[in-house]
């Protein structure tokens, strides 16, 4: 499918589901008002069918409004993997695209370089390998539960999985939060603006020194300075764990706007991101590659 009849078919949608959503959230509106109304002239033994049909409404209307809601993400995510097919990627071996996985919980967990969630939500699972590189990159939303099961979300942003081609055989942790694992200890860089935005751990020293070098440290800076974002990343053996709170959709596509190149630039973007990240920080020789 081409990019104008992807356009076509997106304002077909887009019309189709507005109509809906507006229904059901009308209905939703209106019946609860009506309740409202009712409640407050304290009409409820005057009134019970009134009330059953009023629920009944509301009900059919939250239905409606959510029928229309995953009709536009499913047809979103249709247009994702057809903007993903128009640009072939061809440096990218085994490039796959599912937009309903993502990261799992698993990782975040052992990795521990944010709070452990009570509940992880996300999408766009993008994996594929890259000068030998493999990234696995997903949105996720990260959430806890306070004493009330009131549940709070701590992180919106984009997780980056990479498997190293070198074994390190040991841990690096720069991250916002406090390390309670005794087997890591504190370290810092000579720089001071760094030291107050991270927090840092290793088991190694000289392997840290090593990659923290001046360059790589100033970049880490102006990634987060760029993206007006929180970073947190980790070193564990052969892998290269990276988290970025940005607040950000990852492969963004609005059905209200319409798609057309500017999309698809973004689109790209947003994945040769990935690419830029493992030049940069693996296989720039100023940058993190361990000699």
């Amino acid at each position: 499918m081409k990019l104008k009849e992807i356009e076509q078919k997106r304002i077909e949608i887009y019309k189709k589901t507005k109509t809906t959503i507006i229904i059901g959230i009308g209905l939703i509106v209106g019946s609860f008002l009506l309740f409202v109304i009712i409640a407050a002239n304290m009409a409820f033994d005057r009134g019970p069918l009134l009330i059953i049909i009023l629920l009944t409404t509301f009900f059919c209307g939250a239905v409606i409004a959510g029928i229309g809601s995953n009709q536009q993400k499913k047809f979103k995510n249709e247009i994702k993997n057809k903007l993903i097919d128009l640009d072939d990627f061809s440096e990218i071996k085994n490039l796959t695209y599912d937009a309903n996985k993502h990261i799992e919980e698993k990782t975040i967990e052992e990795v521990k370089i944010l709070q452990n969630p009570d509940r992880v939500r996300g999408e766009d699972l993008v994996t594929g390998t890259y000068k030998d590189i493999y990234f696995e990159v997903s949105d996720i939303k990260l959430s806890d539960r306070d004493s009330d099961g009131n549940e709070h979300t701590y992180f919106e942003g984009v997780w980056y999985t990479f498997k190293l081609p070198q074994n390190f055989n040991s841990t690096i942790k720069v991250m916002k939060m406090h390390n309670f694992s005794r087997k890591i200890f504190k370290v810092e860089t000579e720089m001071y603006e760094f030291n107050k935005r991270f927090k840092q751990y290793t088991d190694n020293q000289n392997l840290y020194f090593k990659i923290m070098k001046p360059i790589f440290i100033e970049k880490i800076i102006e990634l987060e300075d760029k993206y007006k974002s929180k970073i947190s990343f980790a070193y564990i053996n052969d892998y290269f764990y990276l988290a970025m709170e940005d607040r950000k959709e990852f492969l963004k596509v609005d059905l209200s706007n319409e798609i057309n190149e500017k999309t698809i630039k973004n689109f790209k973007e947003d994945i040769r991101e990935i690419l830029q990240f493992i030049d940069e920080f693996y296989y720039n020789q100023n940058g993190i590659l361990i000699d």
